[in-house]
């Protein structure tokens, strides 16, 4: 049951939600799609307000503050990383988002002795956050 709940909150890896997002902010649907072998789960949507037109960056992992990311390459269209988190059954992982004007597009896959996971995210443009307060 461990490994679910950091699974759950692994899926959130790379949406950061703006809480108060600056003028001209963009607002985002995202899609989160985790697939681990004999353990479905849903889609998870999320609307986020992210910077206009910078590159996605990931920075941090919801409530597992040991999780670190590495070797993170970013060019105008597409950002690679790699993470680690150690635990009593360390993860180990990399992943890659692309992002176009109005779309974005990733995968990010995780494993450890006990588990095999991967995530596909998938995002599209809405307009601006500062229309949708």
């Amino acid at each position: 049951m461990k490994i679910f709940l950091v699974i759950i909150l692994l899926m959130t890896i790379s949406i950061h939600t703006n809480a108060s997002s600056a003028e001209g902010d963009d607002l985002w649907e995202m899609t989160i799609k985790t697939e681990m072998p004999g353990m479905p789960m849903p889609e998870v949507k999320q609307i986020v307000c992210l910077p206009k037109g910078e590159a996605f960056i990931p920075k941090s992992v919801p409530h597992q503050k040991y999780c670190k990311f590495s070797d993170i390459k970013v060019s105008q269209e597409r950002t690679t990383w790699n993470i680690r988190c150690p635990s009593r059954d360390p993860m180990n992982g990399s992943g890659e988002m692309s992002i176009t004007e109005s779309t974005m597009k990733g995968l990010m896959k995780l494993s450890s002795e006990n588990i095999q996971m991967s995530q596909f995210y998938s995002g599209k443009l809405l307009g601006s956050c500062q229309n949708n307060k």
